[in-house]
């Protein structure tokens, strides 16, 4: 509930209260989770009109992949391609793009990155997503190259707490320290989304799948993973790494690279400082930074029972939660990779809106083995190397002041850590300058009575 004092100008005397009651979801943060397959051979220009979201997105994290079936699916039978974007508009947008050739005795694998669209769906051609409008209920996308079908999920997120969201590109920095990732609309953001890539050409393929995504809201609450599918080799080299002590970086041979740790938020000019802690090349990255809202952060681990997974002591009632994952538990070291290369990307706005894509790419064989997987009733997947489930993670409830997972398939042998981002209304006590009919007003939050 909020409380409004108006103010006329003339004088501070309280001139009117008002209540306003809040059902659900608290309307001033909104999140949505939404699926759709882009068809093959779709002519340039094609749109996808996505609605329904109940409210006009601010911001949007997508994220795709190969698999286009319409029920949950995992198998061993498609190649990988794969792609993690962000948009904040029809001209802000970014995304990072692999993929990876399943059964093959010499690995073939590509990457690249785009500051023009969301998603995209690598083979010989590309199908390419970009926002064609933010809409006042949903997004429409539109096809910008033609090439094979994907399926794509999108998490969007708005409301009148979200005040200021942006996306672009980045390059690292040539040397080690601090340095600052300044934004172009000058907002001091609540949350920093990265990806980072293993070059510095944009639009242009390039051998070797390297990359990493990550988030930052303060020096406590970061996370990362790290990808490695090495090209050209007869003896598939796959690697994965996962901390909370880091924001981004990318995937290498033996070791992450470009590892770069949150310092702060900036007020002017708007943006996020970070400290690189290794590396002298320039590589480029796409980021998210989102002003507003009452973001928290950690990780939760999978179980090998189906007790439940309670997340407690959030500021305010999550109204989307988004999941990321590398499939087991973090990483002792975060300079030195681990086997298989295997990530999980998710999101709920509620247990009955969520859904997840992910993928395992098997490390140390002469015949490339690759599983990959959707599923749109759970939030969190992993794979047990043999083209099979491991484990699955759905949402089971959101509460006052955190939120609750369940096993639906459980782990057989260990927990693995999932990181979770959540966002909700802001803490009570934070003050909002709005308007009543043309006259300024202070909305409090004052939690709910």
């Amino acid at each position: 509930m909020y409380v409004c004092y108006q103010n006329t100008g003339l004088n501070t005397l309280l001139k009117r209260i008002s209540v306003r009651a809040c059902l659900g979801h608290n309307m001033a943060v909104q999140t949505f989770v939404d699926s759709f397959v882009v068809a093959a051979g779709d002519s340039e220009g094609t749109t996808y009109a996505r609605s329904g979201y109940g409210f006009s997105p601010k911001a949007c994290i997508v994220w795709s992949s190969s698999r286009t079936e319409s029920t949950d699916t995992t198998d061993g039978t498609l190649s990988l391609r794969y792609s993690i974007g962000f948009g904040s508009s029809t001209t802000r947008m970014g995304s990072v793009i692999w993929r990876a050739n399943d059964n093959v005795t010499t690995t073939f694998t590509r990457m690249h990155i785009d500051d023009d669209k969301v998603a995209g769906f690598p083979l010989n051609q590309q199908t390419r997503l970009a926002i064609n409008s933010l809409d006042s209920d949903g997004i429409t996308f539109i096809v910008s190259a033609v090439g094979t079908a994907g399926r794509v999920f999108v998490w969007a997120v708005g409301g009148d707490s979200i005040t200021n969201a942006e996306a672009g590109i980045f390059t690292t920095p040539t040397a080690t320290g601090n340095w600052t990732l300044n934004n172009v609309d000058n907002f001091q953001p609540d949350i920093a989304f990265f990806l980072l890539a293993g070059t510095n050409s944009v639009d242009t393929s390039v051998n070797n799948s390297l990359q990493g995504f990550g988030y930052a809201i303060s020096t406590t609450k970061r996370g990362r993973v790290t990808l490695l599918q090495q090209s050209a080799v007869s003896t598939s080299n796959n690697e994965r790494n996962s901390v909370t002590s880091e924001c981004i970086a990318r995937g290498a041979d033996a070791s992450p690279t470009h590892r770069n740790d949150f310092v702060s938020f900036n007020s002017s000019p708007g943006g996020v400082t970070l400290n690189q802690l290794e590396s002298t090349t320039a590589q480029k990255g796409v980021y998210l930074m989102i002003k507003g809202g009452d973001w928290n952060a950690g990780t939760v681990q999978t179980r090998t029972d189906t007790n439940d997974i309670a997340v407690t002591g959030l500021a305010s009632q999550p109204s989307g939660i988004f999941f990321f994952g590398h499939g087991k538990s973090l990483s002792l070291l975060a300079d030195t990779g681990e086997d298989h290369a295997m990530l999980s990307v998710g999101a709920a706005s509620s247990p009955s809106n969520r859904g997840c894509l992910g993928y395992s790419d098997e490390n140390g064989l002469t015949t490339t083995e690759i599983t990959t997987g959707v599923e749109f009733d759970e939030v969190y997947m992993s794979f047990d190397l043999a083209d099979g489930i491991e484990a699955l993670m759905d949402l089971k409830s959101i509460e006052s002041t955190g939120f609750t997972c369940v096993m639906d398939d459980v782990e057989t042998l260990l927990a693995a850590d999932v990181h979770w981002i959540s966002v909700g209304p802001a803490a009570a006590g934070q003050p909002t300058v709005k308007r009543f009919g043309g006259v300024p007003y202070m909305a409090i939050n004052r939690g709910v009575w």
